[in-house]
């Protein structure tokens, strides 16, 4: 008599904690422990990004992309992404708004489409009248996250 109120109660806490669990774009919580919560930034659509890095903010960037679910390939200067291209499928190119003439010419014919990213001032606005999709350096890491996702969306 005891096991069968034991599992309803069992089953009602349960599920009681799924309907608390909350996700936004780009964010999973996961419930750790009593009282206890987990909030990790998922890649709702993996993909496969090739980053122009040069610097320690960039690569620091590509490991979180990485932990996101990304696979993400780094390359030192945007003279090296056509080589790139040839060895790999990549779906997303992030490299600097300053780049973006050198990146045009080598992602020309290719199917990973180039989001740029703003690095000085003024650079946001310029990219948003010439690209659909585009990002800051100052964006957050959520940000990054969901313009990778539209892009690769868009790409489906």
């Amino acid at each position: 008599m005891r096991i069968p109120v034991m599992v309803s109660v069992v089953g009602a806490i349960a599920a009681c904690s799924f309907a608390l669990d909350a996700s936004a774009c780009g964010e999973s919580l996961f419930r750790v422990g009593r009282g206890a919560a987990y909030r990790a930034q998922t890649a709702p659509l993996p993909g496969n990004v090739l980053l122009v890095a040069p610097s320690e903010e960039a690569k620091a960037l590509a490991e979180r992309l990485a932990a996101a679910g990304h696979k993400v390939h780094i390359v030192e200067t945007a003279n090296l992404i056509s080589d790139e291209l040839k060895n790999g499928k990549y779906d997303v190119v992030l490299a600097s708004y300053n780049d973006r003439e050198l990146v045009a010419a080598q992602t020309a014919g290719a199917t990973a489409k180039f989001v740029p990213v703003a690095t000085e001032e003024g650079q946001k606005d310029l990219a948003a009248q010439s690209y659909e999709r585009y990002l800051s350096a100052d964006d957050d890491f959520t940000q990054f996250l969901r313009v990778i996702h539209r892009t690769l969306k868009a790409s489906s």
